[in-house]
């Protein structure tokens, strides 16, 4: 059977330094790994692709050449959202030609990772408005909303069946958003979005790992807590060191064969642009980039030093491209154009670029 992954509204895109992508190719790769499917195509956009490298955004556009699809709705739209929200309006949208074709699909239908909400609904509502309001007007854009297939989109909800992407697999790695940087064949992430660290141990770190067969963890919790939280107190590192604390001693409780606790992120350069969305309080972030460098630098030197001679392995795995001259992350690593999240490329373990048609060169393939 041929599957294939696709978002509903704006297309999983092709670029490797989209955090919103790299959940997609993830799920997709949890879905082949673990048996779900044999095989699985990604519905990418490519149009801010230039030159001879732009490809027709028609390449999947007929969605029953395949047998299965599933629907990823975004790590950007939570599962409760009531609303659609379009970049430009009906008017401007630029990719109402997707929710139009997979509204013609008959096959099998899966829903990444939560229920499938009541698009046909809100986007019937919405174009309903908006006729109202513009009874005459058209463009490529509303010929397109207009001739996406309620009915059958009312049908495809209706027969979808929820899948949370998990493979049965005994290693885990738990953490927040950045957390997804971690997959790699064979593990699992349960990552929790704006979840802190401080946020974390109250819930009980036992609370992320929900599967019995589990037997390797690895946590990664923290950068959330030095960019909104620890130096908002004159007593920094006083904080600092309970949660660090807080953190092994729950960690160290566990009875896993092996655990691990990764280091922190450095600190971006203040001039970064970063959604609202990732605002606490108003700001894009607390403390001055001296401030939080050194808290992100004693958080690390705490961990490292106090699980050393345990059984809890302290991962180092930030690399010197990391930094720029003047040591700051870098610009080149982080998703673009703005964001907290590291770009896909620079996943320490796994990428996902065979799913962009990107081939890693070896050491064996240059001297082939």
């Amino acid at each position: 059977m041929r599957s294939v992954i696709a978002a509903p509204f704006i297309p999983i895109s092709f670029q490797t330094h989209s955090h919103r992508a790299a959940q997609g190719v993830i799920y997709a790769d949890i879905l082949k790994q673990s048996g779900h499917c044999d095989d699985i195509d990604i519905n990418m956009s490519r149009s801010n692709v230039q030159g001879e490298n732009a490809i027709d955004e028609n390449k999947y556009q007929d969605f029953n050449e395949y047998d299965r699809l599933y629907i990823y709705h975004g790590n950007d739209r939570p599962a409760h959202s009531k609303d659609l929200n379009f970049f430009g309006g009906v008017k401007l949208f630029p990719h109402a030609y997707n929710i139009r074709n997979i509204s013609k699909f008959k096959g099998e239908v899966y829903s990444v990772p939560y229920d499938m909400p009541d698009y046909a609904s809100l986007l019937n509502n919405k174009l309903t408005k908006f006729k109202e309001k513009y009874p005459d007007f058209t463009n490529k854009t509303v010929r397109d909303f207009y001739d996406t297939d309620l009915e059958n989109l009312k049908k495809i909800q209706e027969r979808s069946i929820t899948i949370n992407p998990v493979g049965p697999w005994d290693k885990l790695v738990a953490g927040d958003s950045h957390a997804i940087c971690m997959y790699r064949p064979g593990w699992n992430v349960n990552s929790v979005p704006f979840k802190t660290l401080h946020g974390a141990l109250e819930q009980g770190l036992e609370t992320f790992i929900t599967d019995p067969n589990v037997k390797h963890v690895e946590f990664y919790f923290g950068n959330i807590d030095i960019r909104h939280h620890v130096c908002r107190l004159e007593n920094t590192r006083e904080v600092i060191d309970e949660l660090v604390n807080r953190y092994i001693d729950q960690v160290s409780k566990m009875s896993y064969t092996s655990k691990a606790i990764y280091e922190l992120l450095p600190i971006e350069n203040e001039s970064r642009t970063l959604p609202k969305s990732g605002f606490y309080d108003g700001k894009p972030f607390w403390g001055s980039w001296q401030e939080r460098t050194d808290a992100r630098k004693y958080f690390n030197e705490q961990i490292k030093l106090k699980t050393k001679n345990t059984d809890i392995e302290f991962k180092e795995w930030i690399t010197p491209e990391f930094y720029n001259e003047k040591g700051e992350m870098d610009f080149k690593v982080m998703e673009k154009p703005k964001s907290v999240h590291i770009s896909r490329e620079y996943y320490p373990y796994w990428q996902g670029l065979e799913y962009n048609g990107i081939k890693k060169t070896t050491l064996e393939d240059f001297f082939s």
